[in-house]
């Protein structure tokens, strides 16, 4: 049972996802752009989880050299990314700054790039200033979300909200679905020693407020990234 707990995980998350796609005609295509392309860092990003975070089980685990990861992986972080943008766009940037520019081979180019500034903060706090990888992921997604507020300053007061109510919803989930269906699942996935030692509620503050940073950081990132968003977008 315990090697599906990675699997129930993701499903409030995809449940959520196509509640949203459904309810956002005007935004699908961009949706899916969005949560192909970010998805792509869940499996990245256990490169470096599995050395000192975690250690989940996978249903279909998939190996190369010292690289680890599960579908589970992919599609965890393609739905966290794609309802944390069209939370950011239903609840304030649509109604302030008008419908997103549609999807181009120069938006997609851009998003590209994030991810790749991405990987590479990654590396220097991990591998340079040897960082445990759940401290360095924030970091990074705080780093590379600096330079979009500072540019659209505006966009951190529908941000904000938004990744505190998703980051609210992820603790719900862990807290009163996910734990409940695998008692002691913290104690054999979690290097708990290596974290803070905070929990919220019986929850490390570290997952919470990994959620709080996907959703800052994966909220307006579309829209920055869009043809015009520099132009229009004030």
């Amino acid at each position: 049972m315990e090697k599906l707990a990675y699997t129930f995980l993701t499903l409030p998350f995809v449940i959520l996802w196509i509640v949203l796609y459904l309810k956002s005609p005007g935004i699908r295509k961009a949706m899916l752009v969005m949560s192909a392309l970010s998805g792509l860092a869940g499996p990245i990003g256990e490169y470096w989880f599995l050395r000192d975070y975690w250690h989940p089980d996978y249903v279909l685990p998939v190996t190369v050299g010292n690289w680890r990861f599960g579908i589970e992986d992919y599609v965890l972080t393609f739905a966290m990314t794609g309802t944390a943008m069209v939370l950011f766009e239903k609840f304030g940037a649509r109604k302030k700054w008008g419908p997103l520019p549609s999807v181009s081979w120069k938006s997609l180019f851009r998003l590209d790039m994030v991810g790749n500034f991405g990987i590479l903060l990654m590396v220097l706090f991990t591998s340079v200033i040897g960082l445990n990888s759940i401290y360095a992921i924030l970091l990074a997604m705080v780093a590379s979300s600096a330079p979009l507020y500072w540019a659209r300053p505006a966009w951190i007061l529908s941000a904000l909200p938004v990744a505190a109510v998703f980051s609210l919803y992820y603790w719900i989930v862990l807290k009163f679905l996910w734990m409940p269906l695998f008692p002691g699942i913290l104690e054999r996935w979690w290097n708990l020693e290596a974290l803070w030692g905070f929990r919220l509620a019986g929850v490390p503050a570290e997952e919470p407020l990994w959620a709080f940073c996907v959703a800052l950081f994966a909220g307006p990132m579309y829209r920055f990234c869009s043809d015009g968003s520099q132009k229009n977008f004030k």
